[in-house]
């Protein structure tokens, strides 16, 4: 999603006067509207610590999640969490104007395939699972040991 400095944090949020909502649009408004299909990461804290540990700051923890896919609400949305275990094959990439946490996950791929297949909406060439957690600065990211502990993220939401 975007960002937008808040509070002197980052933080994902709608343009100025709309509002984040987990209720399916009108119809008629859902044939023009594509809003973010994501899962919140349920322990960011853990993240963030480890992210302190490699010299960031400026985290906002309440706002990271995995974003599976922009859609317009046409297939139902996944009500179960999804724990993805430690793993040591990650990597700490840019990705625009953010620093993330990139990993593999083939819940999180079939789930964006599905998402497509029912009319989901992606601007890149691929899907790549991550959680973006810092703004990007001219730190040298190869110095970086990547999180390897557990993920777990919740339910997907929609969201703008």
């Amino acid at each position: 999603g975007s960002m937008r400095m808040r509070d002197g944090g980052w933080s994902t949020h709608a343009p100025i006067g709309l509002e984040r909502s987990t209720e399916p649009l009108p119809t008629k408004e859902r044939t023009i509207a594509v809003r973010l299909v994501t899962r919140p990461l349920l322990n960011a804290e853990r993240l963030a610590e480890w992210a302190r540990g490699e010299g960031f700051d400026d985290l906002v923890p309440s706002a990271w999640h995995a974003t599976v896919i922009r859609s317009d609400g046409a297939r139902p949305l996944d009500t179960s969490c999804l724990t993805l275990k430690a793993n040591p094959n990650r990597s700490v990439v840019t990705m625009g104007y953010f620093i993330a946490l990139s990993f593999r996950s083939s819940s999180l791929a079939r789930r964006h395939a599905a998402h497509r297949r029912a009319g989901g909406h992606w601007d890149f060439a691929t899907y790549r699972p991550h959680v973006s957690f810092a703004i990007r600065d001219r730190r040298e990211l190869r110095e970086i040991q990547p999180y390897d502990g557990r993920l777990i993220f919740g339910p997907e939401t929609m969201g703008w």
